[in-house]
Order: structure tokens, then sequence, then C-alpha cells
């Protein structure tokens, strides 16, 4: 029995079948691996984007608020530089002197710088 030709061949073309099947299985479940893989990245690529969105905005806060804090402490310098004039315009009007004339003059240029 073991030498009959025809029980071989179909052997043989069972065996085929078998091989082929078992190649189109794999290569289904190659294809769904690189589907999913590639899926991945494109899950990644949009997680980055939108990272880099949230990062932006939040630059662009930042920015604002040092912009902000900048204008502030023009501000106090400014009313300061105000308060001092005040001070040595009213110091130098208190002790008599006359404004914008002489020594006074010099003192309000001084202050304006």
């Amino acid at each position: 029995m073991a030498t009959d030709p025809n029980k071989w061949d179909k052997i043989g073309g069972i065996t085929s079948i078998a091989s082929t099947f078992q190649g189109m299985v794999a290569g289904y479940y190659r294809a769904e691996t690189e589907k999913f893989k590639y899926k991945s990245m494109a899950l990644g690529y949009e997680h980055k984007k939108d990272m880099a969105k949230i990062n932006s905005r939040m630059l662009e806060r930042q920015a604002q608020q040092v912009g902000r804090a900048y204008n502030r402490q023009i501000m106090i310098k400014t009313m300061q530089a105000g308060q001092r004039k005040g001070r040595a315009t009213a110091s130098a009007a208190a002790r008599g002197g006359s404004l914008g004339y002489g020594s006074t003059a010099n003192l309000l240029l001084v202050t304006k710088l």
C-alpha cells in the first residue's frame, strides 16, 4: 500500500492545497498587522500634532504674560519717576525757589532724565 503512486499524488495535492491555504492566511494576517502598524503611526502623528498645537497656545500665553509683566514694570517705573519729579518740584517750591530758573531748572532736568 505504501508504494501506491496514486496515493502519494493525492497526499502531495492535499499538502499543496494546505500550504496554499496557509500562505493565504499568513498573508491576510501580515496585511492586518501592517494595517494596524500604519494606523498606530497615524494616531501617533495625530497626537504629536495635537501636542504641538497645545504647546504653541501655551507659549503664546506665556509671551502675552511676559508682555503684561513688562508693561507693568514700565508703568511702575514711570509712576516712580513722576513721584520723584513731583517731590522735587514740591520741595523746591516749599523752599521758595522759582521753578524753571537757575539750579531748580537743573534739578528738574536731572529728574526728568
